[in-house]
């Protein structure tokens, strides 16, 4: 017998401690027990701060594209549409709450394999008075610029162009 007990001992503490947590037997958890379980769907779900009531509103939800890895928030009110630009391998796509999503697909060099996604990682937003425009770079380190087209809360059409 060791300091922590016997193997048996050991092994029924795991099981006690699998039991608390109450996960299943069935399921194999990794090393990050904090991810989604296999086959479920990754949603963007969009809340609202009601300051008059101190309290948080869903207003909607839609499940995204599984490869999403990063959002990025679109300015809103008088700096632009609001919403919100979906970061997925290969393109980016803008949502917003009653709007038609816009997809986009990402320029790519000439010289990058075709089976090789590109993931952008990070992302900034520049405003001016009536101007804005989202920067993103990607794992291999090229630049985009996202602008928009937009008139009244509504966005028309979103370009990628490669910097």
């Amino acid at each position: 017998m060791g300091l922590l007990g016997s193997e048996g001992e050991l092994e029924r503490r795991e099981r006690e401690r699998e039991r608390e947590l109450g996960r299943n037997q069935e399921f194999e958890w990794g090393l990050w027990d904090f991810l989604v379980p296999f086959g479920s769907e990754k949603q963007l779900v969009y809340y609202e701060l009601d300051l008059g009531l101190n309290h948080v509103v869903r207003k909607w939800a839609d499940a995204v594209d599984p490869s999403a890895n990063l959002l990025v928030a679109v300015p809103g009110g008088d700096d632009g549409p609001g919403g919100v630009l979906v970061c997925s391998e290969n393109f980016v796509v803008y949502r917003a709450p009653g709007h038609d999503e816009r997809r986009c697909a990402l320029p790519r060099r000439r010289d990058a394999p075709a089976e090789h996604g590109l993931l952008i990682v990070a992302s900034a937003v520049h405003r001016q008075r009536q101007l804005f425009f989202v920067l993103l770079q990607s794992e291999a380190g090229d630049l985009y610029k996202v602008s928009f087209e937009h008139a009244k809360g509504a966005v028309s059409e979103m370009r990628v162009s490669y910097l």
